[in-house]
């Protein structure tokens, strides 16, 4: 593995062909050309690219654009392009706009060490008991 620090917003670590792109801090349209540059270089052809954006505390629309554009060219090599560990603000935008297929869900730890997501529990509905007074 090769870990390469791009510049103070993102960061690289390479395992053969693939690649995973750790994006921090704000990202708005004055860091979408380097944040497409960074991720057209992260990876080989034949490469798949995961974005972690545990560290983003800002994303835009332009930034998205990016991502979304980096999705389309890994597609188009016939390999993909995935979230991983979306902050709540990145988490947002995604939802916003319906692309929630994006995002990667499972317990990865981070470049950091951290584990992505923790645990995703499925929590049964349990009915409430009725109040005191009430008709049912």
């Amino acid at each position: 593995m090769i870990r390469v620090q791009v510049d103070p917003s993102s960061s690289v670590l390479t395992r053969g062909r693939d690649a995973l792109v750790e994006l921090r801090g704000e990202h708005d349209a004055g860091t979408a050309v380097s944040v497409a540059t960074t991720l057209r270089d992260a990876a080989s052809d034949d490469g798949d690219v995961v974005v972690d954006l545990h560290a983003v505390t800002f994303m835009d629309a332009s930034t998205l654009g990016t991502l979304l554009d980096a999705r389309t060219e890994r597609r188009s090599h016939g390999h993909t392009l995935l979230l991983r560990a979306p902050s709540r603000v990145a988490r947002r935008l995604v939802e916003l706009c319906e692309l929630g297929d994006m995002i990667e869900i499972d317990t990865s730890a981070t470049p950091t060490g951290r584990h992505a997501v923790t645990s995703w529990v499925t929590v049964p509905v349990a009915r409430a008991a009725p109040i005191a007074g009430e008709r049912h």
